[in-house]
């Protein structure tokens, strides 16, 4: 008898453990989350992928909230085939968690997702990043029946994707087409090659097009991976300068152009743009004549 009661005592305490569990996992689920849990719908899943995306903002400092979420939002995207939120996770947190025992799955399964749509150059770029950093894998294995021949030496083929963005040049100076697919393609490398001395140059070169083609999320979001990941690269402070220039001019935002430019004073107080960073900070949000007529004004009365 007293066996009988020690054994139902021992599953009563690995119950109460499996409730237990199952309630704090659900206490950290957004409430979208526990909706679609009980509903699996698309309506539903991309009601949870909205909250979890507002919350990861909030949670943007804390990298193990980060994960968790961006993993949780990865499977309910790849569950119910939303590309584009599962190309926003698995960017996120190949970003990340480069050293994370699922990077090469997640660089590979992007891969596959760009080669999909049609962004081929960046599938490229992310095939040879799987082969080099994770050989005698079977991710490389897979990647390596992908990848096109000529991306075997993948900065010569990055250049030669650039080299396509003024081919047959549109009004603006670029091939729109070609301009895009090597943003893609120098944001892949980063991915895919990251703590490299090239990874922030070609993010440079791809925020460059990016402006020409006036995609300033896509820009904005670059200048961030350079300054928060390459704080060493020689041309981060620019980034960073170019940050507060596009918000205050293109993106109309006095205030976050404010913080930028405070930003860059406090972090690079003797670098050769200090001034140039000030006189922007000093003029936020005047208008053009009202900048000339200072000028003009500082010239007669110079102090």
């Amino acid at each position: 008898m007293t066996r009988y009661i020690i054994l139902f005592t021992a599953i009563l305490f690995f119950a109460s453990c499996k409730n237990d569990k199952q309630a704090n996992d659900e206490a950290n689920l957004q409430p979208g989350e526990i909706a679609y849990n009980s509903q699996p719908t698309k309506e539903n899943a991309v009601k949870a992928l909205a909250e979890i995306s507002n919350q990861l903002k909030v949670d943007r400092d804390d990298p193990k909230q980060v994960k968790s979420l961006s993993e949780r939002g990865l499977e309910i995207a790849r569950k119910n085939s939303l590309t584009a939120k599962q190309i926003s996770f698995l960017l996120l947190l190949s970003k990340e968690y480069p050293k994370d025992p699922e990077a090469k799955n997640r660089l590979l399964e992007l891969a596959d997702i760009m080669h999909k749509i049609n962004k081929k150059q960046a599938a490229n770029v992310l095939y040879s990043g799987v082969i080099d950093r994770f050989a005698e894998t079977d991710a490389a294995e897979k990647a390596k029946a992908k990848r096109a021949p000529e991306a075997s030496d993948v900065k010569a083929y990055l250049t030669k994707v650039g080299e396509e963005v003024f081919v047959n040049p549109d009004k603006f100076g670029v091939n729109r087409k070609a301009a895009q697919s090597y943003v893609d393609a120098c944001e892949a490398f980063a991915l895919a090659y990251p703590g490299t001395k090239e990874a922030p140059e070609f993010l440079y070169k791809g925020t460059e097009v990016s402006r020409t083609l006036r995609t300033f999320s896509k820009s904005l979001s670059m200048y961030d991976w350079i300054i928060d990941q390459y704080p060493q690269y020689d041309k981060a402070p620019t980034a960073m300068f170019l940050k507060g220039f596009i918000i205050e001019n293109e993106l109309n935002n006095d205030e976050m152009a404010k913080e930028v430019y405070n930003s860059f004073l406090s972090k690079y107080p003797d670098h050769q743009l200090k001034d140039d960073v000030q006189f922007l900070l000093d003029n936020v949000g005047k208008t053009d004549e009202e900048i000339m007529e200072m000028i003009e004004k500082n010239k007669k009365n110079p102090s």
